[in-house]
Formats: C-alpha cells, sequence, structure tokens
C-alpha cells in the first residue's frame, strides 16, 4: 500500500484549497440572493432509534450547507426536553445555487444526520433524525453486495484503476462506531474500526460515499476508518490503483465481513481467462457502459477471490493510438477494402462470371475440386500459422525463429493451393530452410496425418 497515504493527504490540501475558493465564491454571491429569497425555517426531534425512539434531550446539533462539493456548519443548538429543535431565519438564498441542508448530531462518537433538505423562503422544514447507542462489536455487520469494478488502464505508468462499492448492512439495534484505541497499550492494541480489504501493492487510495467526516487509518490487510454503521444498510465507496508488469493482473478480494454477494465488472476488451470463487454471468450495461460480469454468493469471512486479467497493454510503453487515431486507420482500411474488391470484381473470375469482362477459356473442373485430405492439411497448416503468431505476440518465440518457421509453414501452405507442379518448387526451396523451418513444417504434417488437432502450444510456455 505504499504511496497512498501521500496522495491521500495530497487530495486533502487540494480539497481544503477548493473548499476556501469555492467559499469565497458563495459569499460574494448569496448577499444579492438573501435579499431576493429572505429566509425559511428548520425544525425537528431527535430520537434514539435503539430505545424505540425516545426523545433525546440536551444534545447539541448542528445546521450545515453544502454547495458545489463543500460543507460549512452554520449554526448549533441544543435540542429541548422533547427533543426538539428549531432553527429559525436560514438563508434560502444558496437554494438556487444547488445548496442542500442538514441538520447533524455527534452522539456516543457516532456521527448522525438528517436527510438532505432544501430551505425555500417562509417555509418550515422537517428535519427529525434517529441516534443509537454505539457498540465496537462487529457481529451484527455484513455486506449485503460488495462491487468491485475495473476501470481504465494507464499502461505508460503500468497502473490499472479499481473502485469498489459497499452495501453494509447492521442487523442489530445499535450502531457500530469505529474508534481509534486510547490508554494504555493503545498503539498496539487492534483497533475496533470498520475494516476495508487492499492488494498488498495498492497505491492512491481516495475514498468517497459513506467516509464523510471520518478518520483513515492502514492496517495490514488494507485500511480502516472511523466511521459510523447505524441498524439498516449504509453505502461505502473508495478507489486505488494497483501496479502491474507485463501484460497479466491479478485482482484480489478479501471479504473482511460475510459477504452475501460480490459482483466484479470488468470492461468487455479486457480479457479474463479464469477466475477465483467468481463465475461468469455474461455482459451488463452499468454505469453507462456495458462490462462482463463474474458474481460469487455467500462469500465467508476471511475468504479470497480474484480476477485474473490477461492480454493487457504492456505496462511501460507509451500508448500512440488512440481512440481518434484508431478509427482514421478503421475508415482507411475500409476504403482499400472497397477498392481491392472492386478490382477483384473487375479483373477477377467474378467478373467474368457478370459478364463484365469475356471469359478466357473454361476452367478444367478438377483444378476447382480439392480432396478431404487436401483440405484437412490446409486447415492444419492455417492452425499452425495462427498457433505461431499467438506465440510470437507472447514472447515465446525469438524474431528470427519466428521468421523461419513462419516462411516454412507458408511454402508448404502454398503448395497444397497450387497443385503438384508447384510443389516440387516448394520442396527444392524447403531444402534450403534452416533445420528449425523445416521442423515446423513437419510438425504441421505430423499433425495433419494423425488426424487430431495439437494442443495450442506455449500461450504462456516457453519457445
Amino acid at each position: 500500500m505504499r504511496g497512498w497515504i501521500v496522495a491521500a493527504r495530497r487530495l486533502t490540501l487540494l480539497a481544503a484549497l477548493a473548499l476556501s475558493l469555492g467559499w469565497a465564491l458563495v459569499a460574494l454571491a448569496t448577499p444579492q440572493a438573501r435579499a431576493a429569497a429572505g429566509g425559511g425555517t428548520v425544525t425537528g426531534v431527535l430520537t434514539n432509534g435503539t430505545h424505540g425512539g425516545a426523545p433525546v434531550s440536551g444534545q447539541k446539533v448542528t445546521l450545515q450547507l453544502s454547495l458545489n462539493g463543500s460543507a460549512k456548519d452554520l449554526a448549533t443548538t441544543t435540542t429541548s426536553a422533547n427533543g426538539g429543535f428549531t432553527f429559525s431565519d436560514v438563508d434560502a438564498g444558496p437554494a438556487s445555487l444547488g445548496g442542500a441542508w442538514a441538520v447533524y448530531a455527534t452522539y456516543q462518537g457516532g456521527l448522525y444526520s438528517s436527510a438532505p433538505l432544501t430551505v425555500k423562503a417562509g417555509q418550515t422544514v422537517n428535519a427529525s433524525f434517529a441516534v443509537y447507542d454505539a457498540t465496537q462489536d462487529s457481529a451484527n455487520l455484513r455486506v449485503s453486495m460488495a462491487t468491485i469494478l475495473v476501470r481504465s488502464t494507464d499502461a505508460t505508468h503500468g497502473l490499472v484503476g479499481i473502485a469498489e462499492f459497499f452495501t453494509i448492512e447492521n442487523s442489530g439495534k445499535t450502531a457500530f462506531v469505529g474508534q481509534t484505541p486510547s490508554g494504555a497499550g493503545a498503539t498496539t492494541a487492534m483497533p475496533s474500526l470498520l475494516r476495508f480489504a487492499l492488494p498488498s501493492s495498492a497505491v492512491n487510495l481516495s475514498t468517497g460515499v459513506g467516509f464523510f467526516n471520518t478518520q483513515i487509518m492502514q492496517i495490514g490487510t488494507g485500511f480502516a476508518a472511523t466511521a459510523t454503521v447505524p441498524p439498516g444498510q449504509t453505502e461505502f465507496a473508495f478507489a486505488f490503483q494497483i501496479p502491474y508488469t507485463g501484460t497479466t493482473l491479478s485482482i484480489p478480494f478479501k471479504a473482511e465481513y460475510p459477504a452475501d454477494q460480490v459482483v466484479a465488472l470488468v470492461p468487455p476488451n479486457m480479457l479474463v481467462r479464469d477466475t477465483s470463487g467468481l463465475t461468469a454471468q455474461g455482459i451488463v450495461t452499468a454505469f453507462g457502459a456495458r462490462y462482463q460480469v463474474f458474481t460469487a454468493t455467500g462469500v465467508a469471512h476471511d475468504n479470497q477471490l480474484a480476477v485474473n486479467l490477461y492480454d493487457l497493454p504492456q505496462a511501460g510503453e507509451r500508448q500512440d493510438l488512440n481512440a481518434t487515431a484508431l478509427l482514421w486507420l478503421a475508415a482507411a482500411l475500409a476504403l482499400v477494402l472497397v477498392a481491392l474488391a472492386g478490382l477483384y470484381l473487375w479483373r477477377g473470375a467474378l467478373g467474368a462470371a457478370l459478364g463484365l469482362i469475356p471469359a478466357t477459356g473454361a476452367i478444367p473442373s478438377a483444378a476447382l475440386t480439392t480432396t478431404g485430405a487436401d483440405e484437412t492439411e490446409r486447415k492444419r497448416l492455417l492452425e499452425a500459422l495462427l498457433d505461431l503468431e499467438r506465440r510470437h505476440a507472447h514472447g515465446d518465440l525469438n524474431n528470427e525463429r519466428f521468421k523461419q518457421e513462419d516462411a516454412a509453414l507458408r511454402l508448404r501452405l502454398r503448395a497444397l493451393l497450387a497443385g503438384p507442379e508447384a510443389a516440387r518448387a516448394v520442396q527444392a526451396d524447403m531444402s534450403a530452410l534452416p533445420a528449425t523451418g523445416a521442423e515446423a513444417v513437419a510438425d504441421a504434417s505430423d499433425t495433419s496425418a494423425d488426424g487430431e488437432a495439437e494442443p495450442a502450444r506455449g500461450s504462456r510456455g516457453g519457445a
């Protein structure tokens, strides 16, 4: 997890700068909006959900405004004997700028808030909400849904982006409140925090939904947070990157809590050859894009799953072709194919058949037929050429040996297609080939004679 703490600190500094600039703009814009809009009232009752909705008296509650991605505390009050609270003359101007209000309270170390509110001039808005008794026992926590979203590949720097989304369900009547250890033994005690696993090499961690006003700590299996999980369901989201070398990457997932369902979403242009504990479910559209889907159900605590990616862009190589360049290349190739098809139509046998050019003579029927053995041999040679290309692309063959074997196989294929006269000429050419080229042809011929397809060689093996 090297580097993600530094990245988190940088994100914090950038966020603080953006927040100060944003509120400076709000300070300039709000007076005019206030004059036009007037004030509203926010009122509500604070209750304790653990004790059947009993009112909570003498509790400090705070009115907060969220605007342009930042939040600011506006006013604080204390609940009455029946748990009531009221904020009067709340400026309704920011509503026209997309602002939203909420009332929050810190109770027994846990953070709770009302639903987002819209304040309008001359109106009263209800902001009632509940707090819960706190516990550091995670026995009632489970993950109802975990989603692993594989994002873009940064081949230049050898990084693959991952986003994870968790719906954590608390089936108890108390809220799990993560707390750092204090007092004697605080430096050695395992913190009672909400835990999330990360790959050991993860970098550039950033947190989102569910982590507001929480403290993040690095632990052995990933990271932990002083988050509050009240009864019911709570959403959490975070993102990170995994470095890779070569063209393969294994993305692990460890269940810190029992999980009812785990879903992995992988872009369709990424090759997934195998998974550990996950089952392929086809293609779906999610988050505005298409993804391969892999799922697992009933994942026990500490179980390990993995998605294994292959044929990624070579790490460290600059990607010269972007999407626009590829589109232009595809268009150019399409034009070339159209031109070739037109040429064949005009000069080839198809032109004669359609009466576009005079036929030069009848073609003997024997020249248009092939034996079953010849067809089988042709298929074997084509398969051998494809296998040779794959082995070379994976780095299992050096360039010299690839050229030798490729030339030998193509000579044999040309002889087969050209007929007996050309075959004798090709045999003479083959006698001059190096041993490796002749061996490639012999291998392909032996495979054809046996009538069984040779297993694909060297998808990851040596040359």
